[in-house]
């Protein structure tokens, strides 16, 4: 079901780039009457939820069992966790990406074809996730699992069709899309002592970058007068976001499962509270 529903929306997805491309297509202005206006959407107050196709990345980075389990973890944009441990943002990009709440902007135009409206837009999600939340099912206790805490941050930009319904007329409203996704981190990676204040020193802390990534996009919206809620789901293709030489674990001889490469592949699901205008 997931791969036919993964097949759809590339299909989608193509159907976007083709109206993009496509001369006759335009926004509509002027004695449309509010139900063709474009507008504006955005999104707060977010709940993401990652779930992974491929073993968790804890797993891979570090070789243990203790991660098999794929996670249950949240990241709730009221709910700031803040930095990392000696966490120190170098860049005004850093700054920036990295102190942004969760949220989604997005605008919307409508068409002269049977898609309705195209909409562009931008979400910025930040995920938490450490040893204690990730595997909590299995019977390793976390005592004797590696030390890793982890703070990801996507960067997602979708063009989407609104193929069924006129998002300024009904309460209900389905978007689909593709576009491409900018997956950057930091985690705490390390070994446990037998002391608790072993922990500081038998850790430390490492950045990554992923390349660009494509992904597919469906969202299911309800719409009031100005608010609403948006459920939606980003799927990110198989992509590379920890390289061997952002990898703490790998070649260390506690870690002798260590991957040399961490892949990602899954999807980010989201419940968002939204306002148009």
């Amino acid at each position: 079901m997931l791969a036919l529903l993964r097949k759809f929306m590339i299909l989608c997805g193509g159907y976007v780039l083709i109206f993009f491309i496509t001369p006759n297509l335009y926004a509509q202005e002027g004695g449309g009457g509010g139900s063709t206006d474009s507008y504006w959407r955005l999104g707060f107050l977010g709940l993401t939820t990652p779930r992974y196709d491929t073993p968790h990345p804890f797993t891979q980075m570090s070789g243990s069992a203790a991660f098999d389990i794929p996670p249950f973890s949240v990241n709730i944009s009221l709910d700031y966790r803040g930095r990392l441990e000696g966490q120190k943002e170098e860049t005004i990009e850093q700054k920036f990406v990295h102190e942004m709440p969760p949220s989604t902007i997005e605008y919307a135009f409508p068409t002269d074809t049977l898609i309705n409206y195209v909409s562009l837009m931008y979400t910025h999600v930040t995920t938490y996730e450490d040893d204690g939340t990730v595997g909590g099912l299995t019977t390793v206790p976390r005592s004797e699992r590696p030390i890793v805490q982890m703070k990801t941050y996507y960067d997602l930009f979708v063009a989407a069709i609104h193929p069924l319904f006129n998002p300024n007329e009904s309460d209900i409203d389905i978007s689909v899309g593709t576009g491409f996704a900018k997956i950057q981190g930091i985690y705490r990676g390390g070994f446990r002592g037998s002391a608790a204040n072993h922990f500081r020193s038998s850790t430390q802390l490492q950045r990554f970058q992923a390349a660009p990534v494509p992904i597919r996009f469906v969202a299911i919206d309800t719409n009031g007068e100005t608010f609403g809620f948006r459920f939606s789901m980003h799927f990110i293709t198989k992509t590379v976001i920890i390289q061997k030489d952002e990898n703490i674990f790998y070649g260390n001889p506690q870690a002798p499962g260590a991957a040399e490469e961490v892949y990602f592949t899954g999807l980010l699901m989201s419940a968002t509270i939204t306002a148009k205008f």
